[in-house]
Order: structure tokens, then C-alpha cells, then sequence
């Protein structure tokens, strides 16, 4: 993706809708989507700065 939207490229359509795509990926991961609670996926966590991050596993 960064090839294509990068310096002297012309992005086709295509390009733009698998951009929106990624993002709504990122979204429904963060638990961002509107039919979501807000709680991220299994394993993910927002940090301090609301950035998706890998949870932890506690140790025993």
C-alpha cells in the first residue's frame, strides 16, 4: 500500500477501497466498529495513548 500512495503514483480506486479495508480491519480490532461494545479483540488492548496494542499474558 505505501508503494502505492507514495511520491509521483497515481492511486486507482481500488487502491482507496483496500485502504478502507485495512482500516476497517484495524477498527473492528480495536473494538472501534459501531456494532461493537468498544472493548477490544481477544488478546489486544488500547495503551495509554489509545494505539492498539498486544495484552499481556499473566504470569502464574
Amino acid at each position: 500500500m505505501k508503494n502505492v500512495f507514495g511520491v509521483q503514483y497515481v492511486p486507482l480506486a481500488s487502491n482507496f477501497s483496500d485502504l478502507i479495508d485495512v482500516a476497517d480491519a484495524g477498527r473492528k480490532a480495536a473494538g472501534q466498529s459501531p456494532e461493537q461494545d468498544g472493548i477490544p479483540g481477544l488478546g489486544l488492548q488500547l495503551d495509554a495513548s489509545e494505539k492498539l496494542a498486544l495484552q499481556p499474558k499473566a504470569l502464574r
